[in-house]
């Protein structure tokens, strides 16, 4: 359609003198000139000849915030035959039908509002002048802005709703459309309570009150009928056509017929002009899951090599599920607002663990799906100059293949159907969340199956789905986590170490590297530790929880070791549980943790240089502590002065952002000032033992273990003043191995336990083939020289 068709105004009826306007760049700013000379001509609804074609009726709903538009919007259009009825948004203000019809806290949570920018403005003009349908019903925003000036100027009438309180912005409304050429079919007001009142003045617009325009509620309104008829009676419904015909080359297939020829069930809107001598009741076809699966089994059976055109303005969950089950390599959609010629192809289009940065992702892993939500980034859309070229290139996430998958978003049909179309080839099944749907699904949070190739899924079904993000508080009742230190110390010996486990274990309790055995059972929800548990040490559990099943309801999460790898593991289950995406940037550094956690830095280098003043971080140096780039990060867990549940945030923040925590940075610079120091003054012991295979470090600093390295590829670090969370001071040992294959830990720890007096059932010396140490939370009662003799027994000797 031309840009003369779509500027005129008023001309449904019979045209008066025209007269001329000139020439007006109406986009106030927009990159796009839309510079446009019109005929324009004022003149009623009603005052046509039945010999004059009816023209196109571009129809306004405006008023001050808060009077009802968006309600008020949404239910004229159900007094109006969905065929040649279209509803257009011209506000970026995150309504949809939707917005009505789904459960109202749903609505509030999911919407998205937008700003009156430039591109917006170029998007709604260019929109208005591909539609073709006899009436548009046009939702604009609530300020008589040079924005909204620029949309008034593409109508041709104007239905003014205002709070009945508001009776001066009413006339200032008025005089806006007056103003603008746009002729006033209704001005009405807008009240929760009272009576409603019908009436047309002198110039034969419609005046009266309209009571309980609420989100969520049937409108049931003799105003609204009223208004409805006005508008029917002069603009024809468009023939029929058959379900299938041919359209430039394609089967079209009208999916109005479709219902109709299904006997589709209707909602009735009565329309009672005893004036006019006549009832109408306008039937809505009202689309159940049990409708969208018996339309898809037709469809299934068509010709798969014609190209398929989809047509009528029908839930998002038809077209999904009619696009999923037709195997053609070709499927359009009608979809005038997007695209210049009035249709788009369905793409299928590339998995990515990097999907493409124009859009917003969440991704969230839940038991028996994943979760994809997906929105508009602030002005992506109304810039974007070419919206096939968009869909062509369009990366969307990889999902778990084992498991299906639900799409949830305001967003272009188009976008539904090829992600849907997409995903029913790499997923178990396909859903597409359905907040309308609530009244059928009897769901809060309804998200309707598209496709499936499982037994266990039908197309149709309903799976209750609460978003991510914009849902807050039902993402809390759905998983809300807490995180606790239990106190690996023995509860015989120790009292309040038993009372304080007792209490944290009798709830549902996720442990993460709890590697006291006695503990691990007790946590009753399991343990990820691959490393002390499994025997994998390939693997840390920082790696593990990335894909770990998302543990639900209300869950503590607990460890006997604060550091990165338990700690991150915690932030990474927190953050997918929240929503956010564990996307690239974090998997790296995710796998830095993992690296310095595993010592998996290769072969041991061999002997280096101590730190120094010039060479403070030395990079052969394998632990997190000792490494420039966690050794911040790595301190702020460590401080057992701050709450676990803060040191769980400060690791989710590094990992979204990689900034550190200013304050550790400082500390952990002038800690390592402090070390060198130490060494220059002999104050920190090493020595190398076992012809230079294991090197002995004495130090209280938590860098003993990467000190040790720089000397040999077996470390055994003492620490006489080891805190474990804040408690009492005594001798810590740690051994460990920079890879496997120097030395047999498993054997070391298992012959301590046989002559240590104090290790106890609960308490003993363990750990991982590459790092582990004397019984947690006590002290041992060996003197170094017996650990010594034991490791240097267990050596293992190089072949020549």
């Amino acid at each position: 359609m031309s840009a003369d068709n779509i500027n005129r105004k008023g001309p449904l009826t019979e045209p008066s003198a025209p007269e001329e306007t000139p020439e007006k760049d109406l986009t106030k700013g927009s990159d796009a000139e839309v510079c446009i000379t019109r005929r324009q001509t004022k003149c009623r609804l009603t005052e046509a000849s039945e010999s004059v074609e009816k023209k196109q009726a571009i129809i306004i709903v405006c008023g001050p915030p808060h009077s009802g538009k968006s309600v008020f919007f949404t239910a004229l259009k159900q007094y109006l035959p969905r065929r040649d009825t279209r509803l257009f948004r011209a506000c970026p203000d995150g309504e949809g039908t939707f917005s009505q019809l789904a459960d109202a806290d749903v609505a509030q949570n999911i919407r998205r509002k937008g700003g009156f920018t430039p591109e917006f403005i170029d998007f709604v003009l260019k929109g208005l002048g591909r539609i073709s349908q006899k009436r548009v019903l046009v939702d604009v925003g609530g300020i008589r802005s040079p924005e909204n000036a620029a949309i008034f100027e593409q109508a041709t009438h104007a239905v003014v709703l205002c709070r009945s309180d508001k009776p001066e912005e009413k006339q200032e409304w008025e005089d806006f459309c007056k103003e603008h050429g746009v002729v006033l079919l209704a001005s009405i007001d807008s009240s929760l309570t009272g009576e409603e009142s019908i009436t047309t003045d002198e110039h034969s617009v419609i005046r009266g009150q309209i009571v309980g325009l609420e989100r969520g509620e049937e409108i049931k309104s003799d105003t609204l009928a009223f208004l409805a008829s006005q508008i029917l009676e002069d603009t024809q419904e468009t023939s029929e056509q058959e379900v299938m015909s041919e359209a430039d080359g394609m089967r079209f297939i009208s999916l109005d017929n479709l219902a109709d020829e299904m006997n589709v069930p209707s909602k009735g809107r009565e329309i009672k002009r005893p004036d006019k001598g006549y009832d109408l009741t306008i039937e809505l076809p009202w689309w159940t899951g049990e409708n969208i699966g018996e339309a898809a089994e037709r469809l299934r059976k068509l010709d798969p090599q014609s190209p398929m055109w989809l047509d009528g303005g029908h839930p998002a969950t038809l077209y999904a599920a009619t696009t999923s089950v037709l195997p053609n390599k070709e499927i359009w959609y009608t979809d005038e607002t997007n695209y210049s010629e009035g249709k788009g192809k369905v793409e299928t289009l590339e998995l990515s663990d990097t999907p493409s940065d124009t859009l917003d992702w969440k991704v969230e892993e839940r038991e028996d799906y994943t979760l994809v939500e997906v929105g508009w980034k602030k002005d992506v859309q109304w810039k974007m100059d070419n919206f096939a070229d968009f869909l062509k290139d369009l990366k969307i996430p990889q999902v778990n293949p084992n498991k299906g998958v639900i799409i949830s978003g305001k967003m272009a049909y188009l976008i539904f159907g090829s992600m849907a179309r997409t995903y029913q080839s790499h997923a178990q099944w396909v859903g597409l969340f359905a907040p309308q749907q609530k009244e059928d699904s009897s769901m809060k949070w309804p998200a309707m199956v598209v496709a499936s190739k499982s037994s266990e899924h039908r197309v149709g079904e309903y799976i209750e789905c609460p978003t991510i993000g914009q849902a807050a508080e039902s993402i809390e009742i759905l998983r809300k986590y807490h995180f606790e230190l239990l106190d690996p110390r023995p509860g015989a010996r120790f009292p309040q170490a038993k009372q304080h486990n007792d209490t944290v274990l009798s709830k549902p309790v996720l442990g993460i590297e709890v590697t006291v055995p006695e503990l691990a059972e007790r946590c009753s929800l399991g343990n990820i530790d691959p490393q002390h548990t499994e025997g994998n040490i390939e693997k840390a559990a920082i790696e593990a929880a990335v894909d770990y099943t998302l543990p639900a309801g209300e869950i503590t999460m607990a460890t006997v070791r604060p550091d990165l790898d338990s700690i991150g593991s915690m932030a990474v289950l927190n953050l997918r549980a929240k929503g956010e995406r564990i996307d690239t940037t974090v998997l790296g550094r995710i796998q830095k943790i993992a690296e310095s956690d595993k010592f998996t830095k290769g072969a041991w280098p061999g002997k280096q240089s101590i730190p120094t003043k010039e060479n403070p971080w030395p990079a052969a140096i394998a632990s997190a502590s000792d490494t420039k780039a966690l050794a911040a990060i790595a301190a702020a867990i460590k401080d057992h002065r701050k709450p676990i549940n803060k040191r769980v945030g400060l690791m989710e923040q590094w990992l979204l952002t990689g900034e550190e925590p200013s304050e550790y940075r400082d500390r952990v610079e002038a800690e390592r000032i402090e070390m060198i120091e130490a060494i220059k003054n002999d104050d920190i012991e090493i020595k190398t033992i076992a012809d230079g295979s294991i090197a002995v470090v004495n130090s209280t600093h938590r860098s003993g273990i990467g000190l040790g390295y720089t000397q040999a590829p077996v470390v055994i670090a003492v620490n006489s003043q080891f805190s474990m969370q804040g408690g009492e001071k005594h001798t810590k040992i740690t051994l460990a191995q920079y890879e496997i294959g120097h030395v047999d830990l498993l054997a070391i720890y298992k012959e301590l336990n046989a002559i240590d007096p104090a290790v106890t059932e609960g308490a003993k010396w363990g750990g991982s083939p590459t790092v582990g140490g004397s019984p947690q939370g006590i002290a041992s009662q060996l003197d170094t020289e017996s650990v010594i003799e034991i490791a240097k027994k267990h050596l293992i000797k190089k072949s020549e």
